[in-house]
């Protein structure tokens, strides 16, 4: 069965789990997926092409919402995020080190608690739903996938020392040096804000289905906008 409130037990089996499913590409692919894994280039995403593609969405999201003449909230905050996106997009590629994220291994692509099935001991029994498997640094899945489990966009005691364990329980199965999850934290930040998708699904699509994450997107943004070398400080020493 599924579980919706995160305890330590859990929080441990489920990245002792993620470490066993990276290290069976320890070694390289398999020939299973070589065949069906895509690879990932990460300097796609640092790319300039990918910069004016997302200026130029932050760009029609912005005149759509000060088209109106009356706002809402969800408009207001929508705003302030695109304003913190464009801050971020022009200050923080300088300090990511695309090299120092390790090697690429075969990943779930959407590994959070959602994807998991529970038995009554808190303990990991099935992964499911990996029809975004491919082959990237398995410390960009490591720490996205903590980013969602243990914070959820919140960055209380209780949820960095969730986290300590998540990062501690991964590395007792397959060890990775702390610079490649400094690196992955500063990336996946960076990689994250340049996504628009609730935006322009809200406002270019009709797809409001994601309008509920906005809030969460919102406070993970500002947390880490001002806080990511504290963060990174507190999760490493």
């Amino acid at each position: 069965h599924k579980k919706d409130s995160l305890t330590p037990i859990m929080a441990r089996s489920i990245a002792n789990n993620l470490a066993l499913m990276h290290k069976l590409s320890e070694r390289g692919k398999t020939k299973l997926s070589k065949k069906r894994i895509n690879e990932w280039d990460p300097k796609k995403i640092l790319s300039k092409d990918a910069q004016a593609d997302f200026r130029n969405y932050a760009g029609k999201v912005a005149n759509t919402i000060n088209s109106k003449k009356t706002k809402t909230a969800f408009d207001k905050v929508a705003l302030d995020i695109l304003k913190l996106k464009v801050f971020i997009a022009d200050s923080f590629p300088k300090n990511i080190k695309i090299g120092r994220l390790g090697k690429n291994h075969v990943v779930h692509g959407d590994y959070h608690a959602q994807n998991l099935f529970f038995n009554d001991k808190d303990q990991v029994t099935h992964i499911f739903d990996l029809e975004k498997t491919e082959s990237r640094p398995r410390s960009t899945e490591l720490v996205r996938s903590m980013f969602i489990i243990c914070f959820n966009s919140y960055f209380t005691a209780k949820h960095f020392k969730l986290a300590k364990t998540y990062l501690k329980a991964y590395k007792e199965v397959y060890q990775i040096d702390n610079s490649e999850i400094e690196n992955s934290i500063r990336f996946m930040f960076y990689k994250h804000a340049l996504n628009l998708w609730i935006e322009k699904g809200h406002y270019l699509n009709n797809y409001k289905r994601a309008d509920i994450l906005l809030p969460g997107e919102y406070r993970f943004l500002k947390y880490m906008s001002k806080n990511m070398d504290t963060l990174i400080r507190r999760l490493l020493n």
